[in-house]
């Protein structure tokens, strides 16, 4: 046993071909140390392509286009415009107001109530039938028999 603290220490020597290396790195960062720092001059972010370029020229004329219209425009017009009268009393009779009515008023709901009055139809015709095949034909009966097929399409 060993009384105290004992230390050791190793000499580690490089070999001779890697401390020439490391000696001439350092040399080397010296020597780029020393050196004024030249900052960069050029372009620090790309031009635009062609493709880039035509495509702002496309928004351009979409904006351009969607300039010219004015919804304010027609309003006015129509603000303007002279109100139609049949004698000294304003209506609307005369008037072609087509240009304001909904499409979607002829192309579902017309053709949907053709639909339904066409089986209103059909059921008035059936409900005439027992009436007439039980002898109800007009009076109170046949008119209760009409009321009833008629009913769903009342409703």
């Amino acid at each position: 046993m060993s009384k105290g603290k004992t230390t050791t220490t190793q000499q580690v020597s490089l070999p001779a071909w890697q401390e020439q290396q490391m000696q001439e790195t350092y040399q080397a960062a010296k020597g780029l140390a020393g050196q004024p720092f030249v900052p960069y001059t050029g372009p620090r972010v790309a031009g635009f392509n062609p493709d880039q370029l035509r495509q702002f020229q496309a928004t351009r004329g979409l904006f351009e286009t969607g300039m010219q219209y004015d919804p304010l425009a027609g309003l006015q017009q129509l603000a303007q415009a002279p109100t139609p009268t049949v004698g000294q009393v304003p209506t609307l009779l005369g008037a072609d107001i087509a240009a304001y009515q909904s499409p979607y008023q002829q192309q579902v709901i017309d053709v949907a109530l053709g639909d339904i009055q066409r089986q209103a139809d059909i059921a008035q015709q059936q409900a005439q039938e027992r009436a007439i095949r039980a002898g109800a034909f007009g009076g109170s009966r046949s008119a209760l028999l009409e009321a009833e097929a008629a009913r769903p399409y009342a409703e």
